[in-house]
């Protein structure tokens, strides 16, 4: 399940200083391969694999035509250039995204990444911003909830694949072909010189 959270508005923020280990990812650079990693670090294994194992549409749509769109995504970086964090966010017409992932044993500071991300859409059109945590990122909601954001809806992400019993088509097919009734071949004998089959009756002679 998946909590979406709103900000109406975007309180006033002081300005924040580029966060050690935080670096602005182009597709280019080979990030979308990193931040595989991280969705497979902080994504429980039956979720990949209702996902297909493959980074989130969102991710992969900002690295390739985020300018253009106007997103942004910063990864945090930590020793042999692993992305252990991840704040995305997105413009809109209605409404701006904010979102932010960090894996358990990172070592980011989640509520100074996610009011660096306010920072950054400070200069926006003024619109509510929404933000989507879904129920295994916990550690992002008191961030969010101590910068004023609040419960806005529920969705689900995740489809249960579920098996059924099926019957072999051909098997089914097979059993609905009628049974033909075919010419038996009664075995052949020879008796007294004549060929006789052993089912049929053979002729009585010499009653008395």
């Amino acid at each position: 399940r998946e909590e979406i959270l709103r900000l109406a508005h975007i309180p006033p923020v002081k300005l924040v200083r580029p966060l050690p280990g935080l670096r602005y990812l182009e597709l280019e650079n080979g990030d979308e391969v990193r931040l595989l990693e991280l969705y497979l670090t902080v994504t429980p294994r039956r979720v990949q694999w209702a996902e297909g194992q493959n980074v989130p549409i969102s991710w992969s749509a900002s690295l390739t035509w985020g300018s253009l769109r106007g997103d942004e995504v910063y990864g945090f970086e930590e020793e042999g250039k692993w992305i252990s964090a991840l704040l995305r966010i997105s413009p809109g017409k209605t409404g701006h995204w904010l979102e932010v992932v960090a894996a358990p044993n990172s070592q980011v500071d989640v509520d100074a990444l996610t009011e660096f991300g306010l920072e950054r859409m400070s200069t926006w059109p003024k619109r509510p911003v929404y933000a989507a945590v879904r129920e295994y990122q916990g550690g992002v909601l008191p961030a969010l909830h101590a910068k004023g954001f609040e419960p806005y809806a529920y969705q689900a992400v995740m489809v249960k694949n579920t098996t059924v019993w099926t019957k072999d088509p051909l098997q089914a097919r097979m059993g609905g072909v009628e049974k033909r009734a075919e010419p038996s071949r009664p075995t052949i004998a020879l008796t007294n010189g004549e060929l006789i089959a052993e089912k049929q009756p053979q002729p009585i002679k010499n009653l008395r």
